[in-house]
C-alpha cells in the first residue's frame, strides 16, 4: 500500500506483457483430408525462430512448421476432416485469438 498526504492507495503490481500473434489469412484455406498441403500463415507478431512457433489445426498440430520472420509462417497440414476448423498459433505460450479457418475438402463423386 502506499501513502501520500493521508491518501492510500492500494498496491499493483507492473505487470508487462507482449502481444501475442495475430492471423491476418490463411492460404490455401482448404486442402484434401489426407493432409500434406503446405499453407502460408500471414499475420503478425509470430516472434523469432528461436520462439518455436507452433500452428495446430483444429487440436492437431502441423506435420512441419517453416517460419520466415514475424509474419509469415508455413504449415504442412496433418489428415483431418470437416469444416472451418480453427488454425491457431502458439509463440512462446501466447495464443491467437483472432484465429481463421481451414476447411478439409470433401469428398468427390464421379
Amino acid at each position: 500500500m502506499v501513502e501520500v498526504a493521508g491518501q492510500r492507495n492500494v498496491e499493483t503490481k507492473n505487470v508487462f506483457a507482449y502481444e501475442g500473434p495475430k492471423i491476418n489469412y490463411v492460404e490455401p484455406n482448404h486442402g484434401p483430408t489426407h493432409g500434406h498441403t503446405w499453407i502460408t500463415i500471414t499475420g503478425q507478431d509470430f516472434g523469432y525462430q528461436k520462439h518455436h512457433p507452433s500452428i495446430l489445426i483444429g487440436s492437431t498440430p502441423c506435420l512441419q512448421t517453416k517460419w520466415f520472420d514475424d509474419t509469415k509462417l508455413m504449415c504442412l497440414t496433418p489428415a483431418g476432416h470437416g469444416a472451418n476448423r480453427t488454425v491457431v498459433v502458439w509463440v512462446a505460450d501466447q495464443k491467437s485469438q483472432n484465429n481463421t479457418m481451414f476447411t478439409y475438402d470433401g469428398p468427390e463423386v464421379e
